[in-house]
């Protein structure tokens, strides 16, 4: 793949496995395929493999982008496109989350990089399956306002709506379930992310081979990302207790609407945390660009290939100012500092930049944001995707992990992001240009222009 393309992928992992060390009841037994459960009803997921055969079940890999079976509704059904009100319902919960925990994270120092899309449908889709206060705080945290059914709704056709056919660039959104062969699954959370969330099911061997098993989600995720992630899920992340694992991935491939030239990228000065003066590649041009000057901030935004997606920069004029930038950083101000973008002629100067192996505390980060109950062992009710009578085999979320990478240069951007939910049971004239000098950290955004949800949100203090 060519640096000149645009990989904006998001992963989202949902794994389910049994408390460290906590005795399980026998699985239960695998039905055959004549025995359909009643609507409603636990679901066991049927498999060709022995119960204890010693590998998991093998499965083709998917290409980057590859969609059999999600660009059209199973059984043939029309595509629905996203009404407006659902396009916001779905970009306010994701973008509201996504400055929520930018919040937590802000203090932090050096580079920050993650994808407020990737982790709200990672815990959305988990949320499909809670039930009681579980659901209420899992809500909550996540912004889902009203019907949470019109929300998962909303979800499953904005999704529907990435995956229509562009001209001018990719974007293309991948789900699917890994689940123990032997655990039963209720039916209406399987149905929901079958139809809504266009998930297939591979049924693997968690009980048996649980290693295997990890690794070849990691292949998949490798798949997916052009391998630049690789090992979302961590040694012994999977152990015999595994129960589920769900991905989702979200892939963009583009190139800047109006790319920089590589023969004017020269060595220039970036402030590294607004006062270390290093040298660094910079690339440069003069081109009509969105732009807007507010409390102090520019902001100017270069679109990608199609003009529905593009990168927003938030650039303080003081140089030790990104902090006051962030500080409040949510929707609202992001109104008001893109209030007034217009196109006008820009001279800008932006430096190359990667960042790789960018990790949050995902797991606290959501804890201290109000969803406790969910990673409580005994207040966790996540009935609504197990329901299994012995209440040892009931699940809550163990542990979160996130991952993210980007690299920008002259013709476009490539970035992906990988979110991991691993759950456990109990056990006219033209005017002079204005100069636009990127020389000190700045926050940036990628994000939807037609929906306005932010794909991905990050702040640069070392373009190094």
């Amino acid at each position: 793949m060519k640096l000149t393309q645009l990989l904006a992928l998001m992963l989202s992992l949902v794994g389910c496995s049994a408390c460290g060390g906590r005795a399980t009841t026998p699985p239960a037994p695998i039905v055959s395929a004549e025995e359909t459960p009643a609507e409603g009803a636990s679901m066991p997921v049927e498999t060709a493999d022995p119960p204890n055969e010693n590998v998991a079940p093998p499965s083709a890999d998917l290409a980057p982008g590859e969609l059999a079976g999600f660009t059209a509704p199973p059984g043939g059904a029309a595509v629905v496109a996203p009404t407006g009100a659902e396009s916001e319902r779905f970009s306010a919960a994701a973008n509201a989350l996504g400055f929520d925990i930018y919040g937590k994270l802000r203090g932090n120092e050096g580079n920050l990089f993650f994808s407020p899309a990737s982790i709200e449908i990672a815990f959305a889709m988990t949320a499909s399956g809670a039930r009681t206060a579980t659901a209420t705080e899992m809500n909550r945290v996540l912004h889902v306002g009203g019907a949470p059914d019109a929300f998962h709704q909303s979800a499953g056709r904005i999704l529907t709506g990435m995956n229509a056919p562009h001209a001018d660039y990719e974007l293309a959104v991948v789900n699917r379930l890994f689940g123990e062969q032997t655990y039963r699954f209720e039916a209406p959370f399987l149905a929901t992310t079958r139809d809504t969330y266009r998930a297939p099911f591979e049924p693997m061997n968690f009980v048996g081979a649980a290693e295997p098993g990890r690794l070849r989600i990691n292949r998949w995720v490798g798949t997916q990302t052009n391998d630049r992630i690789r090992d979302l899920l961590p040694p012994a992340s999977l152990d015999a207790l595994t129960r589920l694992v769900l991905v989702n991935a979200v892939y963009f491939l583009g190139k800047w609407q109006t790319p920089f030239t590589t023969s004017r990228t020269q060595p220039g000065y970036f402030y590294v945390g607004g006062t270390d003066r290093q040298t660094t590649p910079m690339m440069q041009q003069t081109a009509r660009f969105q732009y807007a000057e507010n409390d102090g901030v520019q902001v100017f935004q270069m679109p990608y290939q199609g003009g529905e997606l593009a990168m927003t920069v938030l650039l303080p004029r003081d140089r030790t100012g990104v902090a006051a930038l962030e500080s409040g950083l949510d929707a609202a101000k992001l109104a008001r500092l893109t209030r007034g973008l217009h196109a006008q002629e820009i001279a800008v100067s932006l430096p190359k930049f990667k960042i790789e192996n960018a990790r949050i505390p995902l797991s606290a980060v959501m804890q201290h944001l109000g969803m406790r109950l969910a990673f409580s062992p005994a207040g966790a009710d996540f009935t609504g995707i197990g329901n299994p009578p012995n209440p040892d085999e009931r699940l809550f979320i163990s542990n979160a992990f996130h991952e993210a990478f980007i690299k920008v240069d002259e013709e476009g951007t490539e970035a992906a992001a990988a979110t991991a939910v691993v759950m456990a049971t109990r056990g006219a004239m033209p005017a002079p240009p204005t100069e636009v000098l990127v020389d000190h950290p700045f926050v940036f955004l990628i994000r939807d222009t037609r929906t306005h949800t932010v794909l991905f949100l990050g702040r640069v203090s070392d373009p190094r």
